[in-house]
């Protein structure tokens, strides 16, 4: 179903109730990231994967690196550093959403592809900036 939610900025908007839940899910998990070590996650993958996953959660919500940056900070390629987020076996709570291609997006491999990670990353942004946003229309 459907709820009509009250903007200051837009009026009246209608939200789909799984979208309200899934941005719930989404501000509860930040929280969890801000406080959970990988190393108690220990997802299966290589060392060279959960050294890239590490290096993900490093990456602030609401900003970007791209997968050049983090191949230099991990002294390897940028293709193997997208291999690793594509190997992520939980996207939201080890954000590869937040790494980028030199000029545009990149992939993303959990459902809903590439309009997820768009999503994702506007999300954020809106979550730790919300002003700014609102007066850019971002």
């Amino acid at each position: 179903g459907f709820v009509a939610i009250e903007n200051s900025i837009e009026g009246s908007i209608n939200v789909s109730v799984d979208a309200l839940v899934f941005e719930h899910d989404l501000l509860i998990q930040r929280e969890v990231v801000l406080n959970v070590s990988l190393s108690l996650l220990a997802p299966p993958g290589t060392a060279f994967q959960r050294g890239v996953w590490e290096e993900l959660r490093r990456i602030p919500p609401g900003e970007t690196r791209s997968y050049g940056d983090l191949a230099r900070a991990m002294q390897s390629s940028a293709r193997a550093v997208g291999q690793a987020n594509g190997a992520n076996p939980i996207p939201i709570l080890i954000p590869c959403h937040r790494v980028v291609a030199m000029h545009g997006l990149g992939g993303y491999s959990a459902p809903g592809g590439i309009e997820t990670k768009s999503w994702l990353l506007a999300f954020e942004r809106r979550a730790i900036h919300p002003l700014s946003c609102a007066q850019t229309g971002h």
